[in-house]
């Protein structure tokens, strides 16, 4: 694979010429960027509210159906 070919394309009226590997380059950068942000995130939101949705909706809902 060539990664100097010269990849052109257009954003609104603007055409832009980038090389194969640096856009390939950006494109793994943004989604390693996402993935860690949503990791991040998942483990901010653990943090903050440590039950799972599970052991609320059965701490909630099961007293309802199954009072003794």
């Amino acid at each position: 694979m060539d990664f100097k070919k010269i990849i052109k394309f257009r954003i609104g009226s603007e055409d832009w010429e980038i090389p194969l590997g640096t856009l390939l380059l950006l494109l793994a950068i943004t989604l390693l960027l996402m993935i860690g942000g949503a990791y991040m995130g998942f483990k901010f939101g653990e943090r903050q509210f440590p039950e799972s949705g599970e052991a609320v909706m059965i701490e909630v809902i099961l007293p309802k159906y199954f009072q003794a």
